[in-house]
């Protein structure tokens, strides 16, 4: 593995063939490889995701992106239910698509066959993810991450029954940790805020949102 942990990644897969190559070869001619296969191209496509991230968009990360989804596309075709690849795949096109709308969302100057080409696309990703990240909430459904990427992908199809189920089941969730916050530093804007959210919609609670609402207005004052 040392290949792959020096970010070598072609070198590191050629390396794990000839390694299968050499122990089929001159140690074990039925030896069953289909763990290790499931493990090293899970930790092959993290890798790929892991460089993608640094990239800036255009060609190479385009590339970059495509291997990484094809090396986890490998490891569900030996284990379909494998949780850590439908939840990259999923997240890896839910994230192009968060990309694509963000990008929108900051230029001031796309034409009107831009701005549909690119919101067709972004929600074509949307659709995309689902079905993996459907498949990685039945494997765990208590994963933050896959219902927060689930939640966003209703929000970019603007599927608002959908959306708003799974962000109330995202902020039942999260409500634990930002109370938690809160406790630590009453003083942070953004959490109060979230809170009044919260008990406003997705967990109604009349007494909990005036506690909170006169502390944002407070907070606002200052």
């Amino acid at each position: 593995m040392t290949a792959l942990e020096a970010n070598d990644l072609k070198e590191s897969e050629k390396s794990y063939e000839l390694y299968k190559s050499k122990q089929v070869q001159y140690v074990n001619p039925s030896q069953d490889f289909h763990q290790s296969d499931i493990d090293f191209y899970n930790a092959l496509g993290g890798q790929y995701m892991n460089n993608m991230s640094i990239l800036p968009e255009g060609a190479q990360r385009d590339e970059i992106r495509a291997k990484g989804i094809a090396f986890f596309e490998k490891v569900l075709e030996l284990d379909a239910e494998n949780f850590q690849a439908n939840f990259n795949v999923g997240l890896i096109h839910y994230n192009e698509g968060v990309d694509i709308t963000m990008a929108m969302s900051g230029s001031t100057d796309l034409s009107i066959e831009m701005i549909i080409e690119n919101t067709g696309r972004s929600e074509e990703l949307f659709f995309t993810a689902l079905p993996y990240l459907h498949k990685a909430e039945k494997m765990d459904p208590k994963s933050e991450e896959t219902i927060e990427g689930i939640t966003g992908c209703y929000y970019g199809l603007h599927d608002d029954e959908n959306y708003n189920k799974y962000r109330k089941i995202l902020d039942e969730m999260i409500i634990d940790d930002l109370l938690k916050s809160y406790d630590a530093n009453p003083n942070d804007l953004d959490v109060v805020k979230e809170l009044c959210r919260i008990y406003s919609t997705t967990i109604k609670n009349q007494q909990e949102y005036d506690k909170f609402k006169a502390v944002y207005d407070k907070l606002r004052e200052n």
